[in-house]
């Protein structure tokens, strides 16, 4: 995975370098950044992983670890709100297509999940809730 500076005056993206950020599956789909995390969905293996921004490196392997995420059928994006991470399942086949975790504020780890059963969607790739004022 490449990470590129932002420029905080213009905007501009500077040189990319490779994180060392060693994948952990096939299908890496969706990421988000939180609480001094980024966050990447895996949707072959149904799995969330978190990375420490402040250990991502260019010259060493960054240690991303499980979240404890579960209740998943083919992660696909998420969004993060008061305190809960929401996660679209994509491969879901039977109703519940976005499963809710509580997002430990210490550790950064997500769960206990559950599977909603309001939504009637169709393969949701994506989700997003308006900016916190």
């Amino acid at each position: 995975m490449l990470g590129c500076p932002i420029n905080p005056t213009t905007g501009d993206l500077g040189a990319c370098a490779d994180t060392q950020m060693t994948e952990k599956g096939s299908g890496p789909f969706g990421y988000a950044i939180n609480g001094g995390y980024l966050y990447i969905t895996y949707f072959s293996s149904n799995q969330v992983y978190k990375c420490p921004l402040a250990s991502l490196s260019t010259t060493v392997a960054s240690p991303c670890q499980l979240t404890g995420a579960n209740n998943l059928s083919g992660p696909a994006d998420f969004a993060f709100d008061d305190g809960f991470a929401y996660i679209t399942n994509f491969d879901c086949n039977d109703g519940k297509a976005v499963t809710r975790c509580a997002v430990n504020g210490t550790t950064g780890n997500l769960g206990p999940c559950e599977q909603s059963s309001t939504f009637n969607l169709a393969r949701p790739a994506g989700i997003m809730f308006p900016p916190q004022a």
